[in-house]
């Protein structure tokens, strides 16, 4: 099946297209019609319709663009977007920016921002733009996904901020050993509101997008760290999201490099970091169904995953980046796309791949295609 983007034709004036489209997150639209997809070579989000909305409206795949059209043609570097559900906003999170006090060092920030539910032109406000007060030795390897949660003993609400590279420094994401895998963790993020000499943060928010040296209205201060399972051996970690059903709240954790996806359980506690990843029976490392290759080997066809969000207890949709220049010609197959997932119980398992190749069943594949208005 393929996804085709268009643009509004009111837009032709202010249109900037991206000739590639590199995913790095997706989340799911409350009302389950619509998927937004972040990219990490441009600040354009991509509003796909679900296989639901397809059914149920007359419903048109779209690049949503900012109100602020100089943003339109700057690379993001998001690298997460997640719902806030108190506020009705979306929460997406940059990788990195270089720090404006220390030569070398690198910051995250993240935006807040609205999406007009009728997509009208343009479709995105900003709202807020924060640094996060939490450091990084390098600019590829910071925060790869982002999580919304609501603590609801405690009435407050935090980020979960997934960094990349185990034990979250650079120098491990090129130390695929036994020693350094195993060292995953989520950094868990408060908002500090911050007052500037009595000036409205709305006069100059938008600015901060193209002057990070510019005072913030709010700081993201790191209150805690969850550390994912010691036997999670995931060389990287891509994607972050979690799931409500009953007492339960699941959460999924991709990995690009191992072309796999965890699934645990989370729960509140009372003290910092305020939440912690809880045994369960489900718990599980899925592989993303790969292929058999020469000698009856598995050969990874998912090859750049990185993102993730689900869809109900038993469903998932994934996006994936452009493949990388050293990467074989297997890996174009799939890159830039979308993918929805079935999780099977170990028994459908089995019964649908006997092979070990495979334990998550493939349910559909959205393939992007971009589509230009003639002029």
């Amino acid at each position: 099946m393929f996804c085709i983007l268009r643009y509004n034709e009111q837009q032709r004036n202010v249109s900037y297209v991206p000739d590639r489209f590199e995913a790095s997150d997706v989340v799911l639209r409350p009302d389950g019609l619509i998927i937004y997809v972040v990219f990490d070579n441009t600040i354009l989000i991509g509003a796909f319709c679900t296989p639901l909305a397809t059914q149920t409206m007359n419903c048109t795949d779209k690049l949503l663009y900012w109100s602020n059209n100089t943003f339109n043609k700057a690379k993001s570097e998001f690298e997460g977007i997640t719902y806030n559900s108190l506020q009705d906003t979306y929460f997406i999170v940059q990788e990195t920016i270089p720090s404006t006090d220390t030569p070398g060092v690198y910051n995250s920030k993240i935006f807040e921002i609205q999406i007009a539910k009728d997509h009208s032109f343009p479709s995105i406000r900003l709202i807020q733009s924060c640094k996060v007060n939490w450091t990084f030795d390098s600019s590829s390897k910071g925060f790869e996904g982002l999580q919304f949660m609501t603590h609801h003993k405690m009435g407050k609400s935090y980020l979960l901020a997934l960094c990349e590279a185990n034990k979250c420094t650079v120098q491990t994401a090129h130390n695929h050993s036994i020693n350094v895998v195993g060292h995953g963790k989520l950094i868990v993020l408060e908002k500090h509101e911050a007052i500037h000499n009595g000036e409205s943060t709305v006069s100059f928010q938008e600015k901060q997008f193209l002057f990070p040296i510019l005072l913030d209205p709010c700081l993201w201060v790191s209150v805690g760290i969850v550390n994912l399972p010691s036997d999670l051996e995931f060389v990287d970690y891509s994607a972050v999201s979690t799931y409500s059903q009953n007492s339960l709240i699941y959460i999924a954790v991709t990995s690009q490099e191992n072309s796999q996806v965890w699934i645990g359980t989370i729960e509140e506690i009372d003290q910092s970091p305020y939440f912690r990843i809880t045994p369960s029976n489900r718990s599980s490392v899925y592989n993303i169904p790969q292929i058999i290759g020469n000698g009856n080997t598995c050969e990874t066809q998912y090859c750049n995953i990185e993102g993730v969000a689900w869809v109900n207890e038993n469903q998932l949709v994934l996006v994936s980046d452009q493949e990388k220049a050293t990467q074989g010609v297997v890996c174009s197959f799939k890159d830039e796309s979308i993918h929805y997932f079935l999780i099977p119980n170990v028994k459908e398992s089995m019964a649908t791949y006997p092979s070990y190749c495979s334990s998550l069943l493939l349910f559909l594949t959205l393939y992007t295609i971009f589509y230009f208005p003639s002029h």
